[in-house]
């Protein structure tokens, strides 16, 4: 079951006491009286659709299902929440519910082979295997009424009205989406987004308003993905531009992600150099620091929790103690010489990582910092624009 972080929004009136909110992954607030609680909500499952169908233009098929609360003080005319999958090449290209105009009994779908869905007729077409999800899309009942926009694009969202008769209710609302994912995207960056309005009861000086909330879904690993093997050789003697990559030692999954980094750098004819090479041979870890970042046109500067908390001194001496080495004696380059020093230093935020995690000397908000939203040239193409620049650039006479 994948983790969801940081996934709560609200939307409320506070000044009149009004409040309504959406819960996803189990949390919820309600600002307006300063409370917290927990509702049983279950968290997004994400499913990897394989065999993807041949004829299909994308890397990776995956289906979610989405369960948030509805939980109103007030009941609106309409409420919205949506869901918009920011810069990474993600596609929206079916959802569940589309269009309810009138009550509707639980149903069950199956994926069509354009990873669309249709209504099962109590058959099994044998396009999808039997015991896979593809094939038993089930959708609670639902009433009246519903309508979801954003098909097709990145951002997508259920817009739930009141009718003449039935307000909305509150309660748990399950949705379903097919999403188009490229290869190599191990986490989707979500920004949700929720809304309402109680139209002729809205307080007077008081109109609609919509709160966002940004959160990382994992994904489950992509069976027809290869590994980047622990021993790959990254460096490419000669090449240019020649790149020093700079990282705490933290948990294996943020080492993986590192080694990705250098696997992507040396694909694009990047002369990698990075402490995994050359284990096999007894070094003296001061001297090849020193070479590697004296002989580097460029420093990539990992962002980490560790690395800023190192740049903050709030590391002990004897914890990351390589990554406190090399940013002493980077510090102590620029320091000596900042018009020479801060271009050549490229803060990078992987997959799952933040620029409130680049050390503040490195002016995370003040300079340029790059960031790579998955391991192909596209999800890191303002850093590949840099390199690339400087492999171009005439040699200083």
């Amino acid at each position: 079951m994948p983790v969801i972080t940081g996934a709560a929004i609200l939307w409320s009136n506070v000044a009149r006491g009004i409040t309504a909110s959406v819960a996803l992954a189990g949390l919820i607030y309600a600002v307006a009286t300063d409370r917290a609680r927990r509702p049983n909500c279950t968290p997004w499952q994400v499913h990897q659709i394989a065999p993807m169908p041949r004829d299909l233009n994308a890397d990776r098929g995956l289906l979610l299902k989405i369960n948030y609360d509805l939980s109103f003080d007030a009941s609106p005319t309409w409420a919205d929440v949506g869901f918009e999958f920011v810069g990474q090449g993600v596609g929206v290209n079916d959802a569940l519910p589309l269009s309810v105009t009138r009550y509707q009994d639980i149903r069950s779908y199956e994926l069509t082979s354009s990873l669309g869905s249709a209504p099962k007729d109590g058959r099994w077409s044998g396009l999808w295997p039997h015991d896979v999800v593809a094939s038993h899309i089930t959708l609670p009942a639902i009433a009246p009424r519903v309508e979801c926009f954003g098909i097709g694009g990145e951002d997508v969202w259920w817009r739930y009205a009141s009718t003449a008769t039935d307000a909305i209710a509150p309660g748990t609302r399950s949705t379903w989406l097919a999403l188009l994912v490229p290869d190599g995207c191990r986490q989707l960056q979500v920004v949700a987004h929720a809304g309402y309005d109680l139209g002729a009861r809205n307080p007077d000086g008081l109109r609609p308003y919509t709160r966002k909330d940004a959160f990382l879904v994992e994904l489950p690993a992509d069976p027809d993905a290869e590994p980047v093997p622990a021993q790959t050789l990254f460096s490419r003697p000669g090449a240019k531009p020649r790149v020093f990559v700079s990282y705490a030692h933290e948990s294996p999954a943020h080492k993986q992600s590192v080694a990705e980094l250098c696997a992507l750098l040396h694909d694009h004819g990047v002369d990698v150099r990075v402490d995994v090479e050359g284990l096999h041979l007894r070094r003296n870890w001061n001297i090849w620091t020193n070479q590697q970042i004296t002989d580097a046109d460029f420093i990539i500067i990992v962002a980490s929790p560790a690395y800023r908390a190192a740049d903050l001194g709030a590391l002990q001496p004897d914890v990351n103690r390589g990554v406190q080495s090399e940013l002493d004696r980077i510090v102590d380059r620029m320091h000596a010489n900042r018009v020479e020093w801060i271009p050549k230093i490229l803060p990078v935020v992987l997959p799952g990582r933040s620029i409130d995690e680049i050390p503040l000397t490195f002016l995370p908000r003040i300079a340029d910092y790059y960031l790579v939203e998955y391991f192909r040239p596209k999800g890191a193409a303002s850093l590949l624009a840099v390199l690339d620049a400087a492999r171009h650039k005439p040699p200083t006479l």
